[in-house]
């Protein structure tokens, strides 16, 4: 096989809005740095809403800066006739319950600006939330033996982990082109020879001398089906996902992967290894 290389890199600030581009991702306890460490919630429950309920989310773009007062959130909506943006400064002075996929914990209420400018764009009573270092949540231990491993508010675990080859595939499959980030990656890997879906055959990666060990296939929900343009599910991708990437009840597509310390970088033309 000709030699792997890191083709790009992504995080997602909030839970279930859109990518940031990296050119470096510097890591952290939780996975990418500021990887999912915010999220918003039903205003009465806590619990956490996404684009499975609410596609205009994945519209509500967002960028990151640091100033001398601390970090800075920015929340952008361009879109027809709702044209907005707000700033939100980091803000740990208030806490509220909240819950993902049955883990329940407290998480720093971002306040009220950005609550009702989130639910009036949205619909419905919502708040946004930030996890800090010492709230991260353990990561599922029947795929990970390390109590040490953790994740902000990503679905499971701190990466997802494809390949170039494998949404190629996927596209040839479907018969039209869909952007790779609807699978919400972290890491893109390439290679001259690369066989789609090769990755599902590896224990891992290694690069700059950091392991990132693949713990489990990532199973699809309908959010790769949402049109980012028209916001409407494509039934293709569902169908194509279930004659393709079937296992047993599930589909998958991606590697969920843990890392073996949470110091250092990755960039784009990087050097992959296999473990």
């Amino acid at each position: 096989m000709s030699s792997l290389t890191i083709h790009s890199l992504f995080h997602y600030p909030v839970k279930s809005c859109s990518q940031v581009a990296l050119t470096t991702g510097t890591l952290s306890h939780s996975g990418f740095l500021n990887d999912r460490r915010w999220m918003v919630v039903d205003q009465d429950t806590g619990k956490f809403i996404t684009q499975r309920k609410y596609p205009l989310m994945c519209r509500i773009h967002t960028s990151l800066r640091e100033t001398p007062e601390g970090t800075v959130l920015s929340l952008s909506y361009l879109s027809g006739d709702k044209n907005s943006s707000i700033d939100v400064p980091l803000s740990c002075s208030g806490l509220m319950s909240t819950e993902v996929w049955g883990d329940v914990q407290d998480a720093w209420d971002q306040g009220d600006q950005v609550a009702t400018w989130l639910s009036e764009l949205i619909g419905q009573s919502v708040r946004l939330v930030y996890i800090g270092d010492d709230q991260l949540r353990q990561v599922d231990q029947d795929y990970s033996n390390n109590p040490s491993d953790k994740v902000g508010f990503a679905d499971g675990f701190p990466f997802l982990i494809t390949t170039v080859a494998s949404i190629k595939q996927f596209n040839q499959d479907l018969g039209y082109d869909i952007d790779v980030l609807r699978f919400r990656p972290n890491i893109v890997i390439d290679g001259e020879d690369l066989r789609a879906y090769e990755e599902d055959d590896w224990k891992g990666i290694r690069v700059n001398g950091i392991d990132f060990e693949f713990v489990k296939p990532c199973s699809r929900c309908v959010m790769p089906s949402i049109n980012p343009v028209s916001l409407e599910k494509e039934r293709a991708v569902i169908t194509t996902l279930a004659n393709t990437r079937r296992i047993g009840n599930k589909t998958y597509f991606g590697q969920n992967a843990v890392h073996s310390r949470a110091e250092g970088s990755l960039s784009v033309g990087d050097v992959v290894e296999l473990l």
